[in-house]
């Protein structure tokens, strides 16, 4: 089997955008316990596709070999994790895997089609996720992974979501709940997550007469610029 050849490393990886705005994020979660893994070794395969081009394949988006370690180290997941983390993403046809024939390293494939839309994620975005982890030992660990995986969910759709010009996701909540399967009430703690570990920036329109979504703008893709009538919101405020 093949893999993508090297281009130069970018600060942002990508993966396809498709299943998510069909609402695909909606079958992680909390009470599958490889869900939140899943997501974390989902987003660090984005982040090592830097170094790759496109598949030239129909219907795989890129291809790679990695060693478990790097996987489990990247992902900042538990090697007993792993297995069903990946078993997962297979399951709902985001990857397929197998072994490489060089020990410990497994050949994957990212599906997905790049002509139907793909999206950035910048490198920073797990060591930010895993920084907050640690601090917040004392949650309880079922309402920790809730958080978490909310908090995952919703950053995901964002950078799908993303116009590029703007750097901005423009969605209401009642389209982030439809897309994610996240709870109302656990939109805004799951805001208040992203705006505490500066992924994102939360803007609210100004004009009462003329309501409108929340622009949301992805941190580390580009510069901040505020955008006339709105304002920028810390994620502390109660959801409305």
């Amino acid at each position: 089997m093949n893999t993508t050849k090297a281009t130069p490393k970018t600060p942002w990886g990508r993966f396809p955008s498709a299943w998510v705005t069909s609402g695909g994020l909606a079958k992680f979660q909390v009470q599958q316990k490889a869900s939140l893994a899943a997501l974390r070794v989902y987003l660090a395969m984005a982040c090592w596709t830097a170094r790759q081009e496109f598949a030239e394949t129909p219907g795989i988006f890129m291809a790679f070999s990695v060693t478990y370690n790097d996987l489990q180290r990247n992902s900042h997941s538990d090697r007993s994790e792993l297995l069903p983390a990946l078993t997962l993403l297979q399951e709902q046809g985001l990857l397929k895997f197998g072994n490489a024939g060089r020990g410990t390293r497994n050949v994957y494939e990212v599906l997905g089609d790049s002509s139907k839309g793909w999206s950035k994620v910048p490198e920073t975005v797990l060591d930010k996720f895993e920084s907050l982890n640690l601090k917040h030992t004392t949650v309880a660990s079922h309402n920790r992974r809730q958080v978490l995986l909310d908090g995952l969910k919703l950053y995901i759709l964002f950078l799908a979501l993303r116009d590029k010009r703007l750097n901005r996701a423009k969605v209401s909540y009642d389209r982030i709940c439809e897309l994610t399967g996240i709870r109302r009430r656990g939109v805004r703690t799951a805001l208040s997550l992203l705006a505490s570990l500066k992924l994102v920036h939360i803007e609210n329109f100004r004009n009462p007469e003329q309501p409108g979504p929340n622009h949301y703008f992805i941190v580390d893709l580009a510069k901040f610029q505020p955008l006339p009538g709105f304002e920028y919101d810390d994620g502390q405020r109660q959801a409305g």
